[in-house]
């Protein structure tokens, strides 16, 4: 009989055992399903955003522009939630992103959104953020410049078309902060002479890389 009573406590803890472990496995189950659906909804955000931004301009009004289009065309400046967004879309892009050659093009779509904005700050004589705009689109290029110049030390210089377009767009950039300061006061100008000694320094590196 005690013999008997112990099989049965020992066959009651296995069945107890087993029940927590279903619990549990589901448990698991239940947030995996969670997190899945999740990472779906965040993934449609992200290639909604990327529709958005490629919505034609001169198709549509302005009043029918989806949010990131009219963010990357200058008509949402920040201070908006939407453009606030679309900022923390970025840094989950540059997040996601697999590989450095990923991470480059980012760098270079999101300096050049950045630059219209600031441009279209400048036109609203908004002079200050337009120049913390403008800084943060040169730090962009600052980061494209420095993955090119790892990838040279590395051996693996890239075609000379990648070098002249990234000059290109240094080149505008630069153009487009001399136009700023027309207008701007001693301060923001001295503040704008900086940006374009980067902009100039980092226009150096690319063609010392290509010579």
């Amino acid at each position: 009989m005690g013999i008997g009573l112990y099989d049965l406590r020992i066959e009651h803890l296995l069945r107890q055992g087993i029940r927590q472990h279903m619990h549990s496995s589901q448990r698991s189950y239940v947030l995996i399903a969670i997190l899945g659906a999740l990472l779906a909804v965040f993934i449609l955000g992200l290639s909604l955003f990327s529709s958005m931004a490629q919505a034609p301009f001169h198709y549509v009004s302005a009043t029918q522009r989806l949010p990131l289009a009219q963010i990357i065309s200058g008509e949402i400046l920040p201070g908006h939630p939407v453009y606030f967004f679309a900022r923390v879309k970025d840094r989950a892009c540059l997040l996601l992103a697999l590989d450095g050659e990923k991470k480059y093009q980012f760098y270079l779509q999101f300096a050049d959104e950045r630059m219209k904005v600031s441009k279209k700050l400048v036109e609203k004589k908004s002079y200050s953020q337009a120049i913390q705009t403008a800084m943060k689109g040169q730090i962009y290029l600052g980061r494209a410049v420095q993955y090119l110049e790892s990838e040279q030390k590395a051996g693996r210089k890239k075609d000379v078309i990648v070098y002249q377009h990234l000059l290109g767009i240094l080149v505008e950039h630069h153009r487009m902060l001399i136009d700023a300061k027309h207008e701007s006061s001693d301060a923001e100008k001295a503040e704008l002479d900086k940006l374009l000694r980067y902009n100039e320094s980092l226009h150096w590196v690319i063609t010392g890389i290509i010579q």
